[in-house]
């Protein structure tokens, strides 16, 4: 802003032009698409509330400290999350490795076969799709297709949490940033390969580039504890 016209704090004008009023106004240029090109002809006639420059001295001290409220909260949430899941881990942890000198060692290869999901581009997704899409992180978007239904282990093979593990039982796009067990090759419970997968850390057997990648062949030969007995497979999980 060059020059302004009428006494208006530039933090006022920041609030005022973040607003919804403000960003529902670009959206009518628009029909709803994005603007790649803003031109300021577009918003000149926008008006804008202005209050005398003590009542902006007013508005704005106060968000100010709303927002300081505010992103105090989200930071107490997210180390609340943290500690969670640190703590989730330590005791699955603790629960698989006690049961672990009562398991045979077995390798990958042997277990089960895994083949990746298909190629989804984020711009071919459908914001409005019916069934969720997940990839190397977790899920990504919906899409009006699905590729995969029922219970399923999930290993992510791309991104910064390949290796990762999850069961899902859905309707669902599985990407091919991630793989499926599509065999078993033992009786084995689902939940309870998840956790022995989990407790091994895959992560670890990744290819480090500009994006880690998880490979089949680079873990198939990883020997992880297995219990051939599904009544203790089913034990451990309930624990």
């Amino acid at each position: 802003v060059l020059r302004c016209e009428h006494n208006c704090l530039p933090e006022f004008l920041y609030l005022a032009l973040t607003s919804h009023n403000f960003f529902s106004h670009l959206s009518s240029l628009s029909d709803g698409a994005s603007i790649n090109n803003l031109k300021y002809s577009q918003i000149a006639n926008f008006e804008l509330p202005l209050p005398p420059l003590a009542e902006q001295q007013r508005i704005v001290a106060k968000l100010d400290a709303a927002f300081v409220e505010i992103d105090k909260a989200v930071a107490s949430k997210f180390r609340s999350c943290d500690e969670l899941a640190f703590l989730e881990s330590s005791l699955t942890s603790a629960v698989v490795q006690k049961f672990i000198s009562s398991c045979e060692l077995v390798r990958i290869a042997d277990l089960f076969s895994i083949r990746s999901g298909d190629f989804l581009p984020k711009r071919k997704m459908k914001e409005d799709g019916s069934f969720n899409v997940y990839g190397g992180n977790g899920r990504s978007g919906t899409h009006d297709e699905r590729n995969l239904s029922g219970k399923q282990l999930i290993i992510g093979r791309v991104g910064q949490k390949c290796g990762n593990t999850r069961v899902l039982d859905e309707e669902f796009w599985l990407t091919d940033n991630a793989f499926y067990v599509n065999e078993y090759h033992q009786e084995i419970d689902i939940d309870y390969l998840s956790l022995i997968l989990t407790n091994c850390n895959l992560r670890q057997y990744a290819r480090n580039g500009d994006l880690p990648v998880l490979s089949f062949r680079g873990i198939k030969d990883i020997e992880i504890p297995f219990h051939k007995d599904i009544k203790v497979q089913l034990d451990i999980v309930n624990r």
